[in-house]
C-alpha cells in the first residue's frame, strides 16, 4: 500500500493538473460559445477585477452564494433556498477587505482542497468497502475526476465540502468514533438539506456494528435494552440534526416558515414543485420531454439529467450489496430527495455526493476493462462539452 504522504501528494498532482486542464477549457469556451448567463445577479461577476474564464465559477448558484456571502439571507429573496455553512466558511473572506473578487478567488481554491481531501478519504472508505477493498483506487479517482459534472467539485459550489463532510462522517462511524460523526453529520446538514439523511445512515451503521439484525428474538424488550445499551452512539449521532434545525430556527424567526427554503424551490424553475412527486411520475415527465423536444444543446442536458436520474437508482439497486448498507442507504437518499420536487434537474451533479454510485461503478468497470476504456472516453467528452456550457451561462446542472 502506498504511504500516506505520498498517496496525498500524488492526490494533490492530480487534482492540480485536473483543474489546470478545466482553466485551459474556461479560457478556450468564449471562443466556442457566446455568452449568453441565464441566470440572474450576472453584474455580481462582471464587476470583478479578475477575467471571465476565472470569475464564471462562480457563475449560477455562485452568485447566490455571492449575495449571501455580501448582503446576508434578508437582503434578497430566493437566497434562503441555500444552506449556511458554504457561505459562513468563506465569509471571513468578504470581512478583510469586502471585495467578492478575492472571495470567489479564495473560495475556488477552498473548493479545491475539500475535493483533494475528499479524493484521499475516498481511498480509506475503499478500504472499508467489504466486498470491492481489491478495486484499484487509481481508477476510481480517474474515474471521479472526469465524470460528466465533476468541474463542480471546482467552482464556488458547496459539493466539494459537502463530500468532504459525508465522507468524513462514514469513516468516524466506521471507526466508532460516533461523536465526530454526530458533529460532521450537524455540519452537512447545515450545508445541504440531504445531510440530515446521515442521521437514519449512522443509525443503520451502529445497529449493523452491533449485529443486532442477527439476533433471533427482535422484540421490543430486546429494542429497548439495545437502545440503553447505546444511548451515548444515539445521543452522538443525534446531533446530525443540528445544522438542519439550526437553519429552520432562522427561517421560522425572520420568515415565519421553518421550511422556506423548500417553498423557494419553485422559484427557481426547472419544473420544481412545492407538492411531492412520485419518481414514476418524473420518469414519464422526462420520457415525453425527450421525445418531444428539439435536438439541441437543452436536449443534451434533458438527456443527462434522466440517466442520472434513473441511472443513478438502477445503479444503486444492482449494487445493493456491494456497499455497506449505510452508505448505500445515504446514497439511495441523495437521489431520490431531489426528484421529490418533480424534476431531475441538477441531478448529474446531486449524485457526486452519493459515494456509493462511485464505488459500484468502480467496480463494474475493473471487471470489464474494454467497457472502463469506452465510459472514460464518453465522460470526459461530457465533461468538456459540459464545462464550456457552464462556463459561457448555458444550465446544466
Amino acid at each position: 500500500m502506498i504511504p500516506a504522504r505520498r498517496l496525498a501528494l500524488q492526490l494533490l498532482g492530480w487534482v492540480v493538473l485536473w483543474r489546470a486542464a478545466l482553466l485551459i477549457v474556461a479560457f478556450v469556451a468564449p471562443f466556442i460559445l457566446p455568452f449568453k448567463p441565464s441566470f440572474p445577479l450576472t453584474e455580481l461577476l462582471q464587476d470583478l477585477a479578475i477575467p471571465h474564464w476565472l470569475s464564471a465559477w462562480a457563475n449560477f448558484d455562485g452568485v447566490y452564494y455571492l449575495t449571501l456571502i455580501s448582503r446576508g439571507y434578508l437582503a434578497v429573496g430566493y437566497v434562503q433556498a441555500f444552506f449556511p455553512i458554504w457561505p459562513l466558511i468563506l465569509m471571513p473572506i468578504w470581512w478583510v477587505g469586502s471585495d467578492l473578487t478575492w472571495v470567489v478567488l479564495v473560495g475556488q481554491l477552498v473548493a479545491l482542497g475539500c475535493f483533494a481531501g475528499a479524493l484521499l478519504l475516498y481511498r480509506h472508505l475503499l478500504t472499508h468497502t467489504e466486498k470491492i477493498t481489491s478495486q484499484p483506487f487509481t481508477w476510481l479517482v480517474v474515474l471521479l475526476l472526469l465524470f460528466p459534472t465533476s468541474f463542480y467539485f471546482a467552482a464556488l459550489y458547496s459539493e466539494s465540502l459537502f463530500l468532504l463532510l459525508v465522507l468524513g462522517v462514514f469513516i468516524c462511524a466506521f471507526h466508532k468514533k460516533w461523536w465526530w460523526a454526530g458533529i460532521l453529520a450537524g455540519v452537512a446538514s447545515g450545508t445541504r438539506v440531504v445531510g440530515i439523511f446521515l442521521v437514519p445512515a449512522l443509525v443503520i451503521e451502529l445497529v449493523s456494528q452491533s449485529q443486532l439484525w442477527q439476533s433471533r428474538n427482535l422484540s421490543l424488550t430486546s429494542l429497548l435494552a439495545w437502545t440503553r445499551a447505546h444511548v451515548g452512539q444515539l445521543s452522538a449521532i443525534s446531533l446530525g440534526v443540528v445544522g438542519l434545525l439550526g437553519y429552520s430556527i432562522f427561517l421560522w424567526w425572520h420568515f415565519a416558515d421553518p421550511l422556506y427554503f423548500f417553498r423557494v424551490q419553485s422559484e427557481f424553475g426547472g419544473g420544481r414543485q412545492e407538492s411531492l412527486v412520485l419518481f414514476p411520475q418524473v420518469v414519464w415527465r422526462y420520457l415525453k420531454i425527450l421525445t418531444t423536444v428539439p435536438l439541441d444543446l437543452r436536449y443534451l442536458i434533458y438527456l443527462q439529467e434522466f440517466l442520472a436520474g434513473v441511472g443513478g437508482l438502477v445503479i444503486l439497486l444492482l449494487g445493493f450489496r456491494k456497499v455497506r448498507l449505510s452508505l448505500w442507504f445515504f446514497s439511495l437518499m441523495a437521489v431520490l430527495l431531489p426528484t421529490l420536487t418533480g424534476t431531475f434537474s441538477s441531478m448529474p451533479r446531486y449524485i457526486l455526493v452519493a459515494p456509493a454510485i462511485f464505488l459500484i461503478i468502480n467496480a463494474w468497470l475493473a471487471d470489464h476493462p474494454k467497457l472502463r476504456i469506452v465510459w472514460l472516453i464518453i465522460s470526459t467528452l461530457l465533461l468538456l462539452c459540459n464545462t464550456v456550457l457552464f462556463i459561457q451561462g448555458y444550465w446544466v446542472a
